[in-house]
């Protein structure tokens, strides 16, 4: 469509001070869909890093690594495809960046920065339109297109169980459903409580609304925590983690919820 443009594509190192790591992110600000390729390469050896597909207006962390591991790091690559939901090829050209470390100790500290997308400092590179198109254009596409291909066909049945005809080659985006965890929100008195009664009423409350979204067919839940001392959001991504480790989550937009949300992806079957 005329009305979209090719989103700033970023691969961002952010420095984790306090417990001695740096965290990798690839942010994508724009209004389309990617989907992303990123791999390392430490003492000549590439690793991939990670495949997936990125929501507009989102980031997602790619790499923990600890200070010894990322002085050893060389570069990191990434290659996307940018794309706008229910198109069945991709909308422009794919797009690529790397970004090498150096070796002065001293001048990598100097690239990180304070940026519009962390509290903390970060070494920001940008993706560019690729000049050339090579193979793995080919293999993120076939990926691409199965994936689309995938979600229309489940859209079909969908559909076809409902008695209604589908409308080719649309595939509507699913509603998203946002739960407030701030504590005001949950309980009309909260001046009493402990910090500790606190958390765990938020904990509920977070569960409850997951285990009800899961129950009513929602793919996308956006839970707003809000920043504070991060102990929210920590928690509920290791709830996450150990009960639903088949959901996926991810920074929410930063463009609505700043650093403060966390966006579960719901489907299929959601336990072990």
């Amino acid at each position: 469509p005329a009305e979209y443009f090719p989103p700033k594509v970023l691969l961002a190192w952010v420095a984790d001070r306090k417990k001695g790591r740096y965290v990798l992110y690839l942010i994508n600000n724009g209004d389309l869909y990617l989907l992303y390729l990123v791999r390392s390469r430490e003492n000549g050896d590439y690793r991939l890093l990670r495949v997936g597909q990125l929501e507009p207006g989102t980031k997602v962390r790619l790499l923990k690594c600890p200070a010894m591991e990322f002085e050893k790091l060389e570069d990191v690559s990434a290659r996307v495809l940018v794309f706008h939901p229910g198109a069945l090829t991709p909308d422009y050209p794919p797009m690529e960046g790397r970004w090498e470390r150096g070796s002065r100790k001293a001048a990598v500290e100097l690239m990180f920065r304070e940026t519009e997308y962390f509290e903390e400092p970060a070494w920001i590179t940008e993706l560019k339109t690729a000049e050339k198109a090579t193979g793995r254009k080919g293999m993120l596409l076939e990926q691409w297109q199965e994936e689309r291909q995938r979600a229309a066909r489940n859209e079909n049945r969908r559909e076809a169980g409902k008695g209604r005809k589908k409308e080719p080659g649309k595939l509507p985006g699913s509603p998203v459903e946002e739960v407030d965890l701030h504590l005001e929100s949950i309980v009309d008195h909260s001046e009493n409580l402990e910090p500790a009664e606190a958390l765990e009423i938020q904990k509920n409350r977070f569960i409850t609304a997951l285990e009800g979204g899961i129950r009513n067919g929602v793919k996308k839940m956006v839970f707003i925590h809000g920043v504070g001392d991060g102990k929210l959001k920590y928690e509920i991504r290791r709830i996450i983690d150990r009960q639903y480790p088949r959901l996926r989550y991810q920074d929410a937009s930063f463009k609505e919820y700043g650093y403060g949300a966390t966006l579960v992806l719901i489907s299929g079957n959601t336990r072990h």
